[in-house]
């Protein structure tokens, strides 16, 4: 036990006033808690008979709260459990704001643990609400960083970024060192990801410091746990087991169950790489027994991988593919059903926002402040009138039915913008005899995005008819230049993805950025080639290259933005994906061409059902 938790102990009970007492109570829960259970735990239950006897129901809540989380990270589901339903039963209770946020933030975790990611974040963000009603808002900070958590299991790096750097800011406006430290482990972390190894390593040495200094033996196990995972990743094996083993260590003596079954994970996974199978078969079973202690799916799915490929590589097929049917189910009741409720999650929270903005109009109505409300009625027309005068200003700009039809034998456009304005364009012009069409998709979507291609399309348009380019790569060559000058002060990396085709008689030639042409011949669909970078600054700026097809009739050409693959929706939510795109282009690829787009236009909306339409939707199909 640490002197920090000796000098808690004294102070607590020296402190004879029991609502006193329970002050202390709130600043050691968020820092030393998890230190020594057994400890803790005997002067706290002492404590938790004097709260019920004197009916102090925030004193209440707050200890009990502190036992379901021991029990739950020694791996006791049912006292943990059973103290949860206690704890709900009052809640409703509780006055004190600073311990109804403490509560949800860790009802967020336990929930997020067991797999349900719509629970969780629908607590967390009830712990922020709340922590802004304390006069003592560390709460918030608390579950800034249980966002920035969820977002890193979700993959969802720049959120999970975002809400660190946010939680640290706030640690650090407060002078809370731990918080500052734990929202900085959560930081390497996402490094880690995307293997940022330097950076990740310093934020773990100074945060794995600052926990020796105030002796937070957790803390102490998640940097050296990570590290050891940087260690592993840059090939130094020796020294990343030597760190996981430090770490497992510290939280057998805590009795950490949650910690243990990711140490044991993070070593049966090296000692595979090790190649030394027996030893990692006893790590992995110790490690499924964590797991199920815990009920932590998300860390059992793991365990059920490394199982199958220790088992592959012993040559026991019956046994790994036993364990991979319980990988693929456990994954995909985890992170299916997370992504489906990280969906409906953001829609609730675009819904709270909404009927926010509606109840403090009323307000304003309310108050008689009509004059208010008609500004912001007039500001929202002349905003929406804006709006609708560039779309006209950007129709202009897309390629004419007329000037399609003159250079076209058969084909079709589906154009469906997200907003009332889009990112995505189509545009065309003839120039020596040759007709040129560009299917782009700029940075953004909405006003944003609009502008972005209303500047694409002037760089395309210079390029040929100004400069006299007529190689389609060459075309993508000058635009990308002219974009980096104009964005080089800001540093950002807007631009565009797309193909510029050029028709000239029997023979079609191309230049594509990420997105390539699908083309068809005597019935076969095939996926052409194209250059993977986008039409802007990247991180790669070698030329642009140019591809020819002679074609022949009946030949199909379909050029397509990212919007139809990337919709949310179907059953369970999830994005329709370009492989699906490619199989109904595949089914439909015979018919006629205004059919085509009909199916095409049904199929997006039946996938996309309630949902809100994610991205603008572009693509043209041509036969010859």
């Amino acid at each position: 036990m640490s002197r920090a938790l000796d000098k808690f102990i004294s102070e607590y009970e020296a402190e004879g006033d029991i609502r006193k007492r329970l002050d202390i109570l709130f600043e050691f829960v968020n820092i030393y808690y998890d230190s020594d259970y057994e400890k803790v735990n005997a002067i706290f239950e002492k404590d938790l008979d004097i709260c019920v006897q004197n009916n102090l129901i925030d004193g209440e809540a707050l200890i009990r709260f502190m036992l379901a989380y021991s029990w739950f990270e020694r791996g006791e589901l049912k006292k943990g459990n059973d103290e949860v339903q206690r704890v709900m039963a009052i809640f409703d209770k509780v006055q004190s704001h600073e311990v109804r946020s403490q509560i949800l933030n860790f009802m967020a975790f336990t929930h997020s643990h067991q797999g349900n990611f719509e629970l969780a974040f629908k607590s967390v963000y009830e712990c922020i609400r709340e922590s802004e009603l304390s006069s003592k808002n560390v709460n918030q900070f608390w579950g800034l960083y249980t966002l920035g958590s969820f977002n890193f299991d979700l993959k969802d790096y720049d959120n999970a970024i975002k809400c660190y750097s946010q939680a640290v800011d706030g640690f650090r406006s407060v002078g809370n060192g731990y918080g500052i430290a734990r929202s900085e482990t959560g930081l390497s972390s996402v490094c880690i990801q995307q293997e940022k190894f330097d950076e990740a390593e310093a934020l773990l040495q100074r945060s794995l410091a600052h926990y020796r200094e105030i002796e937070v033996y957790s803390g102490q196990s998640r940097s050296l746990n990570d590290l050891g995972v940087i260690f592993k990743k840059t090939g130094q094996y020796e020294g990343a087991l030597d760190y996981f083993k430090q770490a497992l260590g510290i939280r057998r003596e805590a009795r950490h169950m949650q910690g243990i079954a990711t140490s044991l994970n993070e070593i049966a996974e090296l000692l595979l790489i090790l190649k030394k199978y027996d030893e990692a078969e006893v790590y992995l079973h110790e490690a499924k027994l964590a797991c199920e202690k815990v009920n932590n799916r998300s860390k059992l799915y793991r365990t059920h991988l490394m199982f199958s490929r220790l088992y592959k590589s012993i040559n026991n097929p019956l046994k790994a593919l036993e364990h991979y049917e319980r990988y693929d189910q456990l994954k995909s009741d985890v992170l299916g059903e997370a992504a489906n409720n990280k969906i409906k999650e953001l829609q609730t929270r675009m819904a709270t926002e909404k009927a926010d903005r509606e109840a403090e109009i009323e307000r304003l109505r309310n108050v008689e402040l009509k004059s208010a409300y008609d500004t912001i009625e007039l500001k929202n027309k002349e905003i929406t009138d804006s709006i609708h005068y560039a779309q006209r200003i950007q129709k202009a700009l897309l390629a004419s039915d007329n000037l399609l039809k003159r250079n076209l034998k058969d084909f079709f456009v589906l154009y469906q913008p997200k907003d009332i304005v889009s990112g995505d364009f189509y545009w065309a012009t003839e120039k020596d005899e040759r007709f040129y069409l560009a299917v782009c998709d700029s940075t953004g979507h909405g006003v944003p995005g609009a502008f972005m291609s209303l500047l694409n399309i002037s760089f395309l348009n210079e390029a040929i008819t100004e400069k006299q380019i007529s190689s389609p790569n060459l075309v993508f060559d000058h635009a990308r230049n002219r974009l980096i000058e104009n964005f080089s002060l800001e540093g950002g990396q807007d631009g565009m993805d797309g193909v510029l085709v050029s028709f000239d008689n029997t023979k079609v030639t191309y230049s594509a950025a990420h997105n390539p042409p699908v083309f068809v011949r005597n019935g076969v669909l095939k996926i052409l080639d194209s250059d993977k970078m986008p039409v802007g600054k990247g991180e790669r700026e070698i030329p642009f290259t140019e591809h020819q097809i002679d074609l022949i009739k009946d030949d199909i050409i379909y050029l397509i933005t990212d919007g139809f693959a990337d919709q949310f929706g179907g059953p369970k939510g999830k994005k329709f994906k370009k492989k699906n795109l490619i199989l109904f282009l595949e089914k439909i690829k015979d018919l006629p061409m205004d059919i085509q787009k009909q199916q095409l236009l049904a199929a997006f909306n039946v996938w996309k059902g309630n949902l809100e339409q994610v991205d603008d939707v572009l693509l043209v199909g041509i036969k010859i």
